[in-house]
C-alpha cells in the first residue's frame, strides 16, 4: 500500500469505528399525522428544526399540537396543547426549532404518546382533524 492511501485508510478506519455510529437511534417523541391528512412534519437535515408543511392547496391559518397514541391503523388524541395562530400558504412550510416542540411534548403525561398535528384551520374557515379511532384505548386521567 501507497504511504497517502495508508492514512487515508486510518482515517476511514477511525470515522468507521467512531461511538457516533454504534449510537443506538433515540426513540422518536413526535409523528408527522398519517397519510392524507394536509400538514407534514419533518426533521431538518442539520437535526434542529422540524418542518411543518403544509401539503394542501389553502392557505393555513392555525394548527394545534396534541399527545396522540398511534398503532398502524389508527390515533387517539389524548391532549389538545391549544391552538397556534400562524398562516401557512399552500405547498409552503415553517421552521421551529425542535426545542419549541419538545417543550410543548414535555406536557404530555402519558410516555407512549407522541406529539402530532392533531387539527388544522384554513382561511376558507373548514378545519382538518385527527380522529380518533377505537381500536386504541386511551389511559384514564
Amino acid at each position: 500500500m501507497l504511504p497517502g492511501y495508508r492514512a487515508l485508510a486510518a482515517a476511514v478506519a477511525l470515522v468507521l469505528s467512531s461511538p457516533v455510529q454504534a449510537q443506538k437511534p433515540q426513540t422518536q417523541w413526535w409523528q408527522s399525522p398519517p397519510e392524507g391528512s394536509p400538514v407534514q412534519l419533518s426533521l431538518n437535515p442539520g437535526g434542529r428544526y422540524i418542518d411543518l408543511d403544509n401539503r394542501s392547496q389553502k392557505t393555513i391559518t392555525q394548527y394545534t399540537l396534541g399527545c396522540v397514541l398511534f398503532s398502524r391503523r389508527s390515533s387517539v388524541v389524548t391532549k389538545s396543547l391549544g391552538p397556534t395562530k400562524r398562516a401557512i400558504a399552500p405547498r409552503e412550510g415553517i421552521l421551529e426549532l425542535v426545542s419549541w416542540y419538545k417543550r410543548r411534548y414535555d406536557s404530555c403525561s402519558d410516555a407512549r404518546t407522541k406529539l402530532s398535528v392533531v387539527q388544522v384551520v384554513f382561511e376558507d374557515g373548514t378545519k382538518w382533524s385527527l380522529e380518533a379511532r377505537a381500536d386504541i384505548t386511551p389511559p384514564k386521567p
